[in-house]
């Protein structure tokens, strides 16, 4: 069902598009993603660090049936208007690749978009991990709410 919402969604969604306002500090551009031994290695070139900022995300009230657009910055904290819901960048992949152990991004393109997220919910962790742009159904955050996908990576202005 989800799957038929979505596409008659977009468009509207897109005229809804919110910036996303700091709300709490949270990491700096750049900073390493995750701490020594949690995953697989992220090595980003710092062109691509730099040149990807954003991400644009779509969440979908299941309730409401509703869907919005909000742009949501590394560094700030971005919580839902009206919800509780706290979504946190911990690193932007434009072209993401896993090879041998390690997370990079094979061109500076956004041809296979991913973000590593921290998802909150009053201050209790949600969900830890990664959202892809191409291949949404491949991110394991689930929520009795929200339906939650990344749409795109925004550069840098």
């Amino acid at each position: 069902m989800l799957a038929l919402l979505l596409p008659g969604c977009r468009s509207r969604a897109d005229r809804d598009l919110v910036v996303a306002a700091p709300i709490a500090p949270g990491p700096t551009p750049g900073a390493p993603a995750d701490l020594p031994g949690t995953g697989p290695a992220l090595q980003l070139a710092p062109a691509v660090r730099s040149r990807w900022t954003a991400m644009k995300i779509g969440v979908i009230d299941l309730s409401a049936r509703q869907e919005s657009t909000y742009i949501v910055h590394a560094g700030q904290d971005f919580t839902l208007p009206g919800g509780d819901l706290t979504f946190r960048i911990l690193a932007l992949v434009p072209d993401f690749t896993l090879d041998n152990g390690v997370i990079t991004s094979r061109s500076d393109l956004p041809r296979n978009p991913a973000a590593k997220v921290l998802i909150t919910e009053q201050g209790r962790q949600l969900y830890r991990g990664w959202l892809f742009a191409r291949f949404p159904e491949n991110q394991p955050f689930e929520h009795p709410r929200y339906a939650v996908r990344l749409l795109d990576l925004e550069p840098s202005r």
